[in-house]
């Protein structure tokens, strides 16, 4: 059960410096991210845009350039303004993967020529410096995730060249934020893995067989151990995670049941069918999942399903026009709408209770400068 993966950082303060010298700081928890040069956040987004990276608040709609040079334009110096010799907008990054913020910093993977660097700056574009480089071939794929200022990345790992190219495994990486320490679990994999859960200590990690079976493995930062959780069960899949335990299936249709193993004790619990689906956010207490029922082969409804710390469930149906997107955070969920073709941002707290009025409503994508608060 692949699923359409995104990123996510852990986020403490966020200070914007603009060229009118205004700033912002929003105290939030989680943010998401994918590795394409845009990223998404409980307050907003980080985006790229003709090589400037910008931040998007969902509260104004104001997006800012991360740069406090006065008087800068935010773009690329022409050849004529690089012979005068100008100086470059500070959010400028040409080979920009992916931008993120984490503790009022901005990170950004650069790829140069065969090597991925990744970069630390102030928000205001400031004290740009290379906080590690990856070795040459090794590239980060769309999943990373910072907790407690511990980067954990799924990276891409080139081998062997052969007829087709070069055959490529897949490796779980760790970078410590604080000072660029990288380490690199030495299990391969053949698919790329799926990061359920993570903190700053651990990640659990579903890997994918070529026969189509799953292993949950659970990485340690401390020692660097990666060891494989529960026995192997035939057919058995991985939903969700967290500290606790791991939301399960098994069986097709009619015949799925649905299980939570308890890390703890060893425990097992049966859960509702209903309650089964992909994984939409997990913390410490409890597990958030997306359930999409399909009414006919064009048409579903999409419910939020939630495990508390209690062991108890809740489940509610989203509205009609919302489709809802793979990605939520501890304050924010994020979804599709029909009607506009629009992405809207609602409060977690207040979907779980029924209330879906949204704090944002913007274009999906969100390459674009323009909003629709």
């Amino acid at each position: 059960m692949k699923k359409y993966i995104l990123i996510f950082t852990l986020v403490a303060a966020v200070v914007f410096g603009g060229c009118n010298s205004s700033q912002k700081e929003n105290a939030i928890e989680y943010a998401g991210m994918q590795i394409d040069g845009r990223s998404f956040s409980e307050v907003g987004t980080t985006f790229v845009e003709q090589d400037i990276v910008y931040f998007r608040d969902y509260n104004s709609g104001e997006s800012i350039p991360l740069c406090n040079r006065m008087n800068c334009l935010h773009r690329a110096l022409t050849a004529e303004e690089q012979l005068e010799g100008k100086e470059a907008c500070l959010a400028y990054y040409p080979n920009c993967m992916c931008a993120m913020v984490y503790e009022g910093r901005l990170y950004v993977f650069e790829k140069n020529n065969e090597k991925v660097n990744l970069f630390k700056a102030e928000m205001n574009g400031t004290g740009k410096k290379k906080l590690v480089s990856l070795e040459k071939g090794v590239f980060p794929q769309n999943a990373c995730y910072i907790s407690g200022g511990q980067m954990w990345l799924v990276a891409e790992v080139s081998t062997e060249e052969n007829s087709y190219g070069f055959a490529s495994k897949y490796h779980i990486m760790g970078i410590d934020l604080a000072n660029g320490k990288l380490c690199r679990f030495t299990t391969e994999f053949s698919e790329m893995p799926n990061i359920l859960y993570y903190d700053k200590d651990e990640a659990m990690v579903v890997s994918y067989e070529e026969n189509g079976e799953q292993i949950l493995w659970k990485m340690e930062k401390k020692n660097q151990k990666c060891t494989q959780l529960l026995p192997d069960e035939k057919g058995l899949l991985f939903l969700a995670a967290n500290r606790k335990g791991v939301l399960t299936c098994v069986g097709e249709g009619e015949e799925t049941e649905g299980f939570f193993y308890s890390l703890d004790d060893g425990s097992r619990e049966k859960v509702a069918k209903e309650m089964l689906g992909e994984n939409l956010y997990s913390d410490s207490e409890k597990i958030y999942c997306r359930v999409r029922e399909y009414t006919s082969r064009d048409e579903s409804t999409d419910f939020i399903c939630c495990r508390n710390e209690d062991g108890s469930w809740n489940r509610v149906k989203v509205p009609e026009n919302y489709m809802l997107l793979s990605m939520a955070f501890a304050r924010n969920v994020f979804f599709w709408r029909a009607e506009d073709r629009n992405m809207v941002v609602v409060p977690l707290n207040s979907a779980m209770n029924g209330d879906f009025a949204p704090i944002f409503v913007g274009e999906y994508e969100l390459y674009s400068l323009n909003n629709k608060k």
